[in-house]
C-alpha cells in the first residue's frame, strides 16, 4: 500500500490518497475510510468493489506491516522534480476509451513522466508543483509520493462563477505543423487541405468555435507551407514529436516559431498508437493528430477542447430507470457535445 500526499500551499490544505501496488506491477487507486489507518508499505488483502479506475475498500482482511528496512530504502530512493504539471489525454474514439498521462515540465526543457493511474482532482494542468517520489526502473519516470502545489495555473484550467461577466471576444493564434518522420514518406495531403479543415470550410474548426461561442472565440490559423521532416524516426512519443516538429518548423521559416502561437496542432503520419488524437488538458496548448484520416473538424475540435480545459461529455445508461443500481457509463456518450460523440448532422 502506498500513500500520495497533496500539499496545496495556495489553498493551505493537505489531502491524502492511497494506492494498492499489485504483485503484477499494476496500481489501483483506493477509496474508503478503511484504508486511512494503513501504514505506508504495508502488504494488505482488501475486499470491496471496483468503480472505474478506483477500488472502494469495504474491509481490510489482512495486514503485514512494512519493515523498517523497506521504509529506509524508500526514503533513501526519494528524489524531487519541480516544474509545471501537464496532463495529457489520449482519445481512442474507435473503442470509446481514453487514457491520461501525467508529466512535469521543468524550467530547462526536461519532461518527467509521473507513474500514476489517476491523479487527485485538486491537481490541474498548468499548476506549478514540486513532486517527491521514487524513480521507476526505467530511470526517468517517477512514482510520486508527495506533490506540493506551489501556484495555481497561469493558463488553462477553466473556472466559472455565478454572475460572472462574459469575457470580450478572444482571438487565439493556432499553428498547424505538418510533421513527417525521418523514415516515412510524407502523406499526399496538402497545406491547402489542412487550411480548409482548420479555417476555410463552412464546418471548419475555426467556424465551429466561433459559432458555439456566439462569436466570442475566434481562431487565426497558420499552416506550415509544406510537410517538415523531423529529426525523429516514427514514434508515438508525443513529447518527442512536439520537440522535433517545433525545431523542423522553425528551420523552415521563423514565421513558424511555435512559441509565438497560443495553440499548436501537430499532424503526423498515422502510427499504431492506440489513439486518434491526444491533447494536454489546460496546459500546454498542444494537440496531436495521428494520421491524415483523423484530421477532421470533429477530432481537432475535441482535442483543442481539452486544451481549453474541457474533459469528456459522457452518459449514464440505466435502462428503463432514470437512475438505477446497474448502469453503464459511456466515455463519449453525449451525442450533442464535441467532447462526447457529436458528429456533423
Amino acid at each position: 500500500m502506498t500513500e500520495l500526499v497533496i500539499e496545496d500551499r495556495v489553498k493551505n490544505a493537505t489531502s491524502r490518497h492511497y494506492e494498492l501496488q499489485r504483485d503484477d506491477g499494476t496500481t489501483v487507486p483506493l477509496t474508503g475510510t478503511a484504508v486511512e489507518a494503513l501504514q505506508e508499505g504495508a502488504r494488505v488483502t482488501l475486499r470491496g468493489q471496483r468503480n472505474g479506475a478506483h477500488f472502494g475498500v469495504q474491509e481490510v482482511q489482512s495486514v503485514s506491516p512494512a519493515s523498517s528496512a523497506e521504509a529506509a530504502a524508500r526514503a533513501a530512493a526519494a528524489t524531487q522534480v519541480e516544474g509545471t504539471l501537464a496532463i495529457a489525454h489520449a482519445d481512442d474514439f474507435a473503442t470509446g476509451t481514453s487514457q491520461y498521462h501525467y508529466h512535469v515540465h521543468d524550467d530547462v526543457g526536461g519532461i518527467t513522466t509521473l507513474n500514476a493511474v489517476v491523479l487527485p482532482p485538486e491537481l490541474r494542468g498548468g499548476m506549478r508543483v514540486l513532486v517527491s517520489g521514487r524513480r521507476a526502473a526505467d530511470g526517468s519516470s517517477l512514482h510520486p509520493t508527495h506533490i506540493t502545489i506551489l501556484s495555481a495555473p497561469v493558463t488553462g484550467g477553466m473556472e466559472t462563477k455565478a454572475g460572472a461577466t462574459p469575457l470580450a471576444t478572444t482571438s487565439n493564434s493556432v499553428l498547424v505543423i505538418l510533421a513527417n518522420f525521418s523514415n516515412t514518406v510524407a502523406p499526399a495531403y496538402t497545406a491547402t487541405q489542412a487550411q480548409q479543415v482548420m479555417a476555410t470550410n463552412s464546418n471548419s474548426v475555426a467556424n465551429f468555435y466561433n459559432e458555439v461561442s456566439y462569436g466570442q472565440q475566434t481562431l487565426n490559423v497558420t499552416v506550415t507551407s509544406s510537410w517538415v521532416t523531423m529529426n525523429l524516426t516514427a514514434t508515438c512519443s508525443y513529447t518527442s514529436i512536439a520537440s522535433a516538429a517545433n525545431a523542423a518548423a522553425l528551420a523552415l521559416s521563423p514565421t513558424y516559431s511555435a512559441s509565438n502561437y497560443n495553440f499548436v496542432v501537430y499532424l503526423f503520419p498515422g502510427q499504431s498508437c492506440g489513439w486518434a488524437g491526444l491533447a494536454y488538458v489546460g496546459y500546454p496548448h498542444q494537440s496531436f493528430i495521428n494520421g491524415t484520416g483523423s484530421f477532421g473538424t470533429g477530432t481537432i475540435a475535441h482535442e483543442m477542447g481539452h486544451n481549453f480545459g474541457l474533459l469528456h461529455a459522457g452518459s449514464l445508461n440505466c435502462g428503463s430507470a432514470s437512475i438505477g443500481g446497474t448502469c453503464n457509463v459511456a466515455e463519449y456518450g453525449d451525442p450533442w457535445d464535441t467532447m462526447g460523440n457529436q458528429r456533423a448532422m
